[in-house]
């Protein structure tokens, strides 16, 4: 009876607090440029998928997935790719136009040599804008720095610059009076 009580409890007061939540999604590409392996690596056209669930008028949760594959500028051959996987918190600046995020998670490293695809921490710090277009919907502009330690003596850090489709729903909070 106290299992009934208790799952009942958390099934009410997370189905009110997820009910003022609004919810977001954003797909689209981006452009990576190596920070300190650019000079030997090309652009790297890739993409990302994010989701923010936003629980304040300031504060949200946030999870993204992104690919970049870097080719090497002397052999087409040889690249390096990342697939982050990440979670964090968004603060909005102003309303849900400007905001900047934090995020830690994992990311897998591939590359043309025979190692095989490594999976450590990584991180990224960034910055966005939305431009709404209808309701519920937007275009998405941001950049993030990326950060990912292969080794002890080998680090890999990129920018990322992206454009993105997104689609919001949910409560949002009702107009003051």
């Amino acid at each position: 009876m106290k299992r009934l009580f208790l799952v009942s409890i958390i099934f009410f007061a997370g189905k009110n607090l997820t009910g003022q939540v609004t919810h977001s999604i954003s797909l689209g590409p981006n452009l990576g440029l190596g920070a300190n392996f650019g000079n030997s690596a090309k652009a790297s056209i890739g993409g990302n998928f994010e989701y923010v669930a936003k629980f304040s008028q300031v504060i949200g949760a946030r999870a993204s997935i992104a690919y970049n594959k870097f080719r090497d500028k002397a052999d087409e051959q040889r690249y390096v790719s990342f697939l982050p996987v990440r979670a964090g918190v968004q603060a909005f600046i102003y309303q849900d136009i400007f905001f900047v995020y934090a995020e830690g998670g994992i990311a897998t490293y591939k590359s043309s040599n025979p190692d095989p695809a490594l999976t450590k921490f990584s991180w990224s710090l960034g910055t966005g804008y939305r431009q709404p277009l209808a309701q519920n919907q937007f275009l998405q502009f941001s950049a993030w720095f990326n950060y990912f330690k292969h080794n002890p003596n080998l680090t890999y850090t990129w920018f990322n610059f992206g454009v993105a489709y997104g689609l919001s729903f949910g409560k949002k909070n009702a107009p003051k009076e």
